[in-house]
């Protein structure tokens, strides 16, 4: 889903929490019986839209340049990620 407007990062839905997210985990775990929202924020998720995973490669253009992107939420489970020389032509 795109932000149409960037103000929205300014709201993080705390009725979301209070009506939906909250009672499951109470259900789940009953030690969240007490876990009340003290603070909050929202802000962008960056992944790739096709397996929702962070993208590493060789520039396209500039073989000498690595990209790494997309690491929202997945950056230590993805840091071991690595690249090998790719296999000439």
């Amino acid at each position: 889903m795109a932000i149409g407007d960037m103000n929205e990062l300014d709201y993080a839905d705390h009725q979301l929490w209070d009506d939906a997210i909250w009672p499951a985990l109470y259900h789940r775990v009953p030690a969240f019986g007490d876990v009340k929202v003290k603070n909050s924020w929202a802000g962008l998720y960056e992944y790739n839209t096709i397996d929702q995973n962070a993208i590493i490669d060789f520039h396209p253009e500039m073989n000498n340049v690595i990209v790494a992107n997309g690491f929202s939420g997945h950056g230590l489970q993805q840091s071991p990620a690595r690249l090998v020389e790719p296999s000439p032509n």
